[in-house]
């Protein structure tokens, strides 16, 4: 039997009381139901929606001063390599010098202060050269390295 006969056969076979605590049931449980399962959800998505905006609208605000800082410094001009004999040059003292092509040396120390090489290095990298290869020991007196390295200019 087809369930919307069935539906309306129990319909009609409720008495004339029953049928209007059905309707007044019906008239407080539509809203009900569409505040849980409508409007509630709707809110929730909402507020999350809200908060991805302002999410966004941060993210923005730094892409765009990104932007002006890139277009600064694309005014700049473009730096001029240092030559690799001065970078050389700066390496803390002591260093033996191994020339293995034109772009490339070798250095090494048999006992180099350790904060005068990691200061050379750390200035290095920002000044044109790469480190290929390295390997550390320590040195016999405290606060000294063994260093061998391998270095060369980048790009």
């Amino acid at each position: 039997m087809n369930p919307y006969v069935r539906l309306r056969q129990f319909w009609h076979g409720l008495a004339l009381r029953e049928r209007r605590l059905a309707l007044a049931g019906l008239v407080i449980l539509l809203p009900v139901a569409g505040y849980l399962y409508v409007w509630q959800p709707l809110k929730t998505q909402w507020t999350r929606q809200q908060a991805e905006v302002v999410r966004l609208e941060v993210k923005l605000r730094e892409l765009e001063a990104d932007i002006v800082q890139v277009e600064r410094l694309r005014r700049l001009p473009a730096p001029v390599p240092e030559p690799l004999e001065a970078l050389i040059a700066r390496a803390p003292a002591g260093a033996g010098v191994n020339r293995l092509g034109p772009d490339q040396v070798e250095l090494h120390w048999s006992a180099v202060d350790v904060r005068a090489w990691l200061a050379w290095v750390a200035e290095a990298g920002p000044r044109g050269l790469r480190i290929e290869r390295c390997e550390l020991a320590p040195a016999a007196t405290p606060g000294r390295l063994t260093v061998q390295m391998i270095v060369a200019r980048t790009g």
